[in-house]
């Protein structure tokens, strides 16, 4: 059983001598599998993390949005409107703030809101948060309503909510994007050092294919610690320094316990 795919791949995980003596048992289409298995582990944890989430720092996205939500008169119209069934109650159009191409309004539009590089508007049953070339609009969530504790934070959270699915792909995206490179250049780089010994009695590897498999046993690991991590705290940064210090660590293992040579 241990001889066949995947389970030849997870019985090289066991040990680093195992790592090194498994460096024959994958082709190059199952490596390509192992891979994607293991980048796919990882971005599991995005919408898991996501999903326990009730907010986010705006400023990461909207950062002048975010600025303009400080406004103190914005504070109080929201708390001092009638705001009832989910909705507020403007007796007309106002705005309450208008400077260098940045506008906070009531009742105004979409229209309105693009005319300026940065607005928040405040309309019956809904917000407008624009900045630059995006503009969102957004109904009031019942569990946040605005006119309770600090409107900064209740729009936020009613943002978050709507655009949830949005953010979720698109952090997936770009962990993708990183891993994918950062795991490539591990795989890659790591199997062409050891491809250019290949003609050197110090050891016994022999093509680029079975550097490729080491260093693809090497990473398993790595990967699979760093995807559980993931489920506990989900910080890319750390995830991303963690995995690169055990990769680090098992090579040396690896080095260590075989010196790249069978016997």
């Amino acid at each position: 059983m241990r001889e066949l795919f995947p389970f030849n791949y997870f019985y090289a995980q066991l040990s680093p001598k195992k790592m090194f003596a498994g460096r024959h048992t994958l082709n190059w289409a199952q490596m390509l599998l192992v891979l994607l298995f293991l980048l796919a582990l990882n971005l599991l944890a995005i919408p898991f993390y996501f999903q326990k989430q009730t907010t986010v720092e705006l400023k990461n996205y909207l950062p002048r949005v975010t600025e303009l939500l400080q406004n103190k008169k914005l504070q109080q119209v929201a708390h001092q409107t009638p705001f009832r069934n989910g909705s507020y109650s403007f007796t007309k159009k106002e705005i309450i703030f208008e400077k260098q191409n940045k506008l906070i309004a009531l009742d105004e539009t979409t229209t309105t809101a693009k005319k300026y590089a940065v607005a928040i508007i405040l309309q019956p049953r809904s917000f407008i948060f624009h900045e630059g070339s995006q503009t969102y609009r957004i109904f009031y969530q019942r569990s946040f309503p605005p006119n309770k504790g600090d409107i900064a934070n209740q729009l936020t959270k009613s943002w978050y909510q709507q655009n949830k699915a949005t953010l979720t792909f698109s952090m997936m995206a770009l962990v993708l994007t990183i891993m994918l490179v950062t795991d490539l250049i591990f795989i890659l780089g790591g199997a062409f050092f050891l491809w250019l010994t290949r003609n050197s009695p110090l050891t016994d590897i022999t093509t680029f294919k079975e550097a490729t498999n080491l260093m693809l046993n090497i990473l398993g690991p790595a990967s699979l610690l760093s995807a559980f991590l993931g489920f506990i705290s989900f910080n890319i940064a750390s995830l991303m320094l963690l995995q690169t210090f055990v990769l680090a660590l098992l090579f040396i293992l690896v080095y260590a316990q075989t010196h790249f040579k069978d016997q």
